[in-house]
């Protein structure tokens, strides 16, 4: 959220990320994916990192490890981690990446 006060978090949207429960099936943990893979580039060894809920995706019955808590609890404190911004480089190409719907529009330039 970028405002007169700098940038910061939207605190609404990282408590919602914070309260995601623990997946209980495909769609729930589907739907984190969708919401993590958007933030990946800012996610340091996020395949790396997912891969424990990747084998379940890929499973035909759902069973949540050890390893997957790890994963998800380690993805979820990333992704409401402030990351370390720079002055952009004016020498490379910038990347828009926008979402809209009927409520809102979200904008990520990098």
């Amino acid at each position: 959220m970028i405002s007169s006060c700098g940038v910061a978090h939207n605190s609404e949207k990282v408590q919602a990320i914070l309260d995601w429960s623990k997946s209980r099936s495909f769609t729930v943990l589907h739907g984190f994916f969708g919401l993590s893979d958007f933030y990946r580039k800012f996610v340091c060894h996020y395949i790396t990192l997912v891969a424990p809920l990747t084998d379940i995706l890929g499973s035909t019955n759902f069973s949540w490890s050890i390893e997957a808590t790890h994963a998800f609890t380690t993805l979820k404190k990333q992704m409401t981690s402030l990351p370390i911004l720079v002055l952009p480089n004016f020498f490379e190409l910038f990347v828009l990446e926008t979402d809209a719907s009927t409520m809102v529009v979200g904008v990520v330039l990098s």
